[in-house]
């Protein structure tokens, strides 16, 4: 559970490990208020189905007071997100102040950014903030019919799906693949790098067709340049960013795909069981020293009538 342990840890007990200094900072995670985390989930289940109804507001068949009712169940969501938002980074400045962190915001440089299972979350944290305020936009009725089929939308499913739900899984999978197989995560360094080139991909790809969105730029069209027409010369600059964003995504799904790989090749397969296996073999040694008050190999006896091995 180490990416667990590094992640966060219960309100109730941190004043005593910060009484007792670093050593209790790596601690099983708890949330900063579980009640308050359920009532927020309980709050999703009940008005976040169907919340994407939004994207139908300019539908003629449908009709107005049913895209009323979702209207008010879209804005209703703002609600516990921003307790959700309140929860997690309430969690993770406990967690960054047991790691060391200091003043204002030292807690936030104490988190460990290096493991790419935390930084996947964080960084698809960070993205789908922005993503839940453009979807704010959407789902207000007048505001959706300036944004409707425009790049806008491809964007904010980009900041939702793209990376909230693309970039997380990818961080589980770099916690989960390991401890399935038995296996050690390989590639070690473009699993670090992986993580800030999906966030800078898109960044780059996401926040231009906002901006390209607003301009008027229609989604789903073959050409962008309108046989020249002056609108379209605005944003061409703008789609050639958009594009450099995908170039960069594209090469960190591409280090996705080689760590796993890399991870799961069955050349690697017995050597990291050999590494594991001596692991539980030294961890079995150890219990039986210290359970028996006596070295291996010594050919002393300890005084105690049973041993019982830890499972």
């Amino acid at each position: 559970m180490q990416g667990a342990k590094q992640l966060g840890h219960g309100i109730r007990e941190c004043g005593p490990a910060l009484r007792h200094g670093p050593e209790l900072a790596e601690v099983v995670a708890e949330l900063f208020s579980e009640p308050l985390a359920r009532m927020t989930f309980a709050l999703f289940l009940i008005f976040s189905t169907p919340v994407g109804f939004h994207h139908q507001f300019q539908d003629p068949g449908i009709p107005a007071g049913w895209k009323l009712f979702h209207t008010f169940n879209s804005m209703i969501i703002s609600f516990p997100s921003l307790l959700t938002a309140f929860t997690v980074v309430a969690s993770l400045e406990v967690a960054g102040r047991l790691r060391g962190g200091t003043g204002l915001f030292g807690w936030i440089r104490a988190l460990p950014w290096g493991n790419p299972t935390v930084s996947s979350a964080l960084l698809a944290g960070l993205l789908f903030m922005v993503g839940g305020f453009g979807g704010s936009v959407n789902a207000a009725y007048a505001l959706n019919s300036v944004v409707h089929n425009t790049a806008w939308i491809h964007a904010h499913f980009h900041l939702t799906v793209g990376s909230a739900v693309a970039l997380t899984f990818m961080g589980t999978a770099y916690y989960l693949v390991p401890k399935l197989s038995g296996r050690d995560l390989e590639l070690g360094l473009l699993a670090k790098v992986q993580p800030y080139l999906w966030f800078l991909g898109m960044v780059l790809f996401s926040f231009v067709n906002h901006v390209t969105g607003l301009m008027g730029m229609p989604r789903r069209i073959f050409t962008d340049t309108y046989s020249g027409a002056p609108q379209a010369q605005m944003w061409e600059g703008l789609t050639s960013v958009s594009a450099l964003g995908g170039v960069v995504l594209f090469a960190s799904a591409g280090c996705f795909v080689l760590v796993m790989i890399g991870t799961c090749w069955p050349a690697h397969a017995s050597r990291s069981r050999l590494s594991n296996g001596q692991s539980r073999s030294a961890g079995l040694r150890e219990a039986i020293r210290s359970r028996s008050g006596t070295s291996l190999g010594s050919g002393s006896r300890s005084r105690s009538p049973s041993l019982r091995l830890p499972m």
